[in-house]
């Protein structure tokens, strides 16, 4: 029989992880071991935790990170398969279960995501997911950009996480892409579509720190540069989505350096030529110009 571990890293949620771990708890086939990983919390993480006294708690001294926190939690696992979870997010009761009896019908898989349901800020909630599987390699960063790829969806491969080098603790952000990229090489990655993960969009979280948003992007970027010219229109458009939200913040050089990055990807771009253009001319009101000229059409 297969055997799975849970991994939750964790830094300062005391006030959701309970709820994450309650979902962990009441599946209807349970992991064999439930690990979270304390990223050096500030608040009442280790008082939640001791609510739950099966859990295997990891409290590490120092904040390092998404990516260690992860990789402590999969060097410490003892599982064939490791099934993550953010301490923001919460399962199904039967995500395991139907994961579990998916995952051998796929050939040489390394990693099986489900489909998801998004929790807004507004109080919204959306949902994303398909069936698919493609072969080793097949994948893009088109692909990978969407939320079923979202780690909390993961169910993976222990020795194929390890055989590709864990996650990359040199990035603030964008991590879980750059190990999607390196296990696309070397295994098969599939996804089912039932909604078996809800994941909250918190003000706090780690795509709302632009500086960390914009280093992992240019870091992802020279990793992997091959594989973002596959499709280059979505990594045009993730660099212009990050150019947007530091101008809004008022961060004009951050801004311009984005859109330069969108303009490597397609140096012939109207799109983005335009908006390099706008950035030039109209500076910290670019945004704001960029509405009323969406509106116009």
């Amino acid at each position: 029989m297969t055997t799975v571990s849970t991994v939750i890293p964790t830094y300062n949620r005391a006030s959701t992880l309970a709820r994450a771990l309650h979902s962990v708890y009441a599946q209807t086939v349970m992991p064999e071991e439930v690990i979270v990983i304390d990223d050096g919390s500030t608040d009442a993480t280790e008082d939640v935790v001791a609510l739950f006294p099966d859990v295997v708690f990891i409290r590490l001294t120092q904040n390092c990170g998404a990516a260690h926190a992860r990789n402590q939690g999969i060097r410490a696992a003892s599982g064939e398969l490791v099934a993550f979870l953010d301490s923001d997010d919460v399962w199904a009761i039967n995500k395991l279960e139907v994961q579990l009896s998916a995952f051998h019908s796929f050939p040489d898989l390394a990693l099986l995501c489900t489909g998801i349901t998004i929790g807004r800020q507004s109080g919204t909630f959306s949902y994303c997911g398909k069936s698919a599987h493609r072969p080793q390699g097949q994948w893009t960063f088109a692909d990978f950009q969407t939320y079923p790829f979202s780690p909390s969806t993961w169910l993976a491969s222990r020795t194929q996480l390890i055989k590709c080098g864990l996650f990359d603790e040199s990035m603030d952000n964008c991590e879980d892409l750059d190990l999607l990229a390196r296990i696309n090489r070397i295994g098969t990655i599939a996804m089912i579509a039932p909604p078996l993960t809800t994941k909250y969009n918190l003000p706090d979280s780690l795509d709302a720190n632009l500086d960390k948003r914009s280093r992992s992007l240019d870091r992802l970027f020279e990793k992997h540069r091959e594989t973002w010219l596959l499709t280059p229109d979505s990594g045009v458009m993730a660099f212009l989505t990050l150019a947007s939200r530091h101008f809004s913040a008022g961060n004009i050089k951050q801004g311009r350096l984005a859109l330069k990055q969108a303009l490597q990807l397609k140096p012939f771009s109207v799109k983005v030529w335009s908006r390099i253009a706008l950035s030039a001319i109209f500076g910290a009101h670019y945004q704001r110009i960029q509405k009323i000229v969406r509106g116009s059409h």
